[in-house]
């Protein structure tokens, strides 16, 4: 009798600890839906970038990577400031067109979008912040499978320009 009074408590609080793990799990899984392999999997915490400008002069970043639908669509949106030498990196799948927007973004940005080589293609220094409904959309000259959002001022200040390359390092 004591053995079946423990038996339903023990497997309630079992099935509730494996429901509970189950959860978890799908909360931190990362969606890796990058798979370029010239990205390198560091195992670190942080990922970074490096841009080499056309005097082979070297520049890194600490990045933020948005590689989800979910993180592109939020970005840098409602952040008061972003530190010098950081960014954030929007990687997708394949090159593709269109434009970046700044809705909701309270700093300006410098976009660089860079190719599928890993060259930079275009580079939209300034964007203004926007807080208003209807705003403007920032297209690059040609495609681009990846995007990286810094401070305005930054590609100037560090001689990043087109034709520039770009390498990442990247914890999936």
């Amino acid at each position: 009798m004591l053995a079946r009074n423990l038996l339903g408590p023990t497997v309630i609080f079992c099935t509730v600890i494996l429901f509970a793990v189950l959860i978890l799990t799908m909360i931190y899984s990362t969606d890796n839906s990058v798979t370029d392999p010239r990205i390198v999997n560091s195992g670190l915490d942080d990922s970074w970038g490096r841009f080499t400008n056309a005097d082979g002069e070297e520049v890194e970043l600490l990045l933020e990577i948005a590689d989800t639908e979910q993180k592109q669509r939020i970005g840098l949106m409602n952040r008061l400031d972003l530190h010098y030498d950081q960014g954030m990196l929007f990687a997708f799948e394949s090159p593709r067109m269109g434009g970046f927007w700044m809705k909701n973004t309270l700093i300006y940005l410098d976009m660089i979008y860079i190719d599928s080589k890993f060259q930079v293609v275009d580079i939209v220094h300034y964007a203004a912040p926007c807080r208003i409904e209807q705003c403007r959309a920032y297209h690059p000259s040609s495609s681009y499978q990846y995007v990286v959002e810094v401070n305005g001022g930054w590609a100037n200040e560090n001689q990043v320009t087109e034709g520039s390359t770009f390498e990442i390092n990247y914890s999936f």
